[in-house]
C-alpha cells in the first residue's frame, strides 16, 4: 500500500464558486474517508492509495459538477415546487 499525493488538474475558480468547492470536499471526504483533499493556494490534491487514485480523481470531477449542476438548477427546481 503506498500513499501518494497527486494534483489535481487546474480548475478554474470562475467556473465553481467557492460553496460548490467546499460541498465537494465534503462529500468526497465522506465517501472516502481514507482518502484527504488537500487546497494549497489554487491547486487542490488528493492524497490516497496509488492503486485507487485515478479512479478518485474521476470520481471528485463527477461529485464536483454534479454539485455545480445542483446549485446552478436549485432556483428553478424551488419555483417548480412552489407552483405545485
Amino acid at each position: 500500500m503506498t500513499i501518494i499525493k497527486e494534483r489535481v488538474r487546474e480548475i478554474n475558480s470562475s467556473e465553481f464558486s467557492n460553496d460548490v468547492m467546499k460541498s465537494t470536499i465534503v462529500r468526497f471526504s465522506y465517501l472516502y474517508p481514507n482518502d484527504k483533499v488537500l487546497i494549497q493556494k489554487d491547486k487542490i490534491f488528493i492524497e490516497g492509495e496509488e492503486t485507487t487514485l485515478p479512479e478518485r480523481m474521476q470520481e471528485f470531477f463527477y461529485l464536483l459538477y454534479r454539485q455545480k449542476i445542483y446549485q446552478e438548477t436549485l432556483a428553478i427546481r424551488n419555483k417548480i415546487y412552489e407552483s405545485i
